[in-house]
């Protein structure tokens, strides 16, 4: 499955991704010429962020060039983090330039995500999905819906899932 918490987790919360990406002679935390455009001045740092619990550059020269590793590769690459497909594709560019060999064919992550929505996968149809998490996630999300596909096991694990669920207005989907 493709999705940038599955990458984050093996390239080192990005530090890997900027250390394939921006070439030379840097540390983080410390100050140097941005290679992707003339910088004249060491105004460029890589740091850990411990509130996003990933690594992202700051460039004090140019902030067009400030972000985490995926705004950094869209820059490179000229896609735009914020446009869903877009950032299918920066994530698909990563796990491709990095060799990382995560599925990318996913279809339950790739369909939502590409129309805009958040998507979680789960392992498997008939993962056990905890209640607890279930009420995390009607914090943050107005809506939360389960996709299946149209098999017996989808079909199975659907109505289950939307039957245990039903207390926490979760929907499910069938596709």
């Amino acid at each position: 499955m493709l999705n940038k918490d599955a990458l984050l987790k093996q390239i080192n919360s990005g530090l890997d991704v900027f250390k394939h990406y921006i070439r030379g002679q840097w540390r983080v935390g410390r100050n140097f010429l941005n290679l992707l455009y003339e910088d004249r001045k060491a105004s460029c740092n890589i740091y850990y962020d411990r509130r996003s619990q990933s690594y992202k550059m700051k460039d004090f020269g140019n902030d067009a060039y400030s972000g985490d590793c995926f705004d950094i590769v869209g820059k490179i690459k000229g896609l735009d983090c914020n446009n869903p497909k877009d950032f299918v594709e920066i994530l698909k560019t990563v796990n491709r330039d990095l060799s990382l060999g995560i599925d990318e064919n996913d279809r339950s992550f790739a369909v939502p995500v590409s129309h805009g929505f958040h998507a979680i996968c789960f392992n498997s149809e008939t993962s056990n999905i905890p209640q607890n998490i279930i009420k995390k996630l009607s914090y943050r999300f107005k809506h939360i819906v389960l996709l299946y596909d149209m098999d017996k096991t989808g079909l199975g694990a659907s109505l289950k899932h939307a039957q245990q669920l039903s207390d926490s207005g979760v929907k499910r989907w069938l596709f």
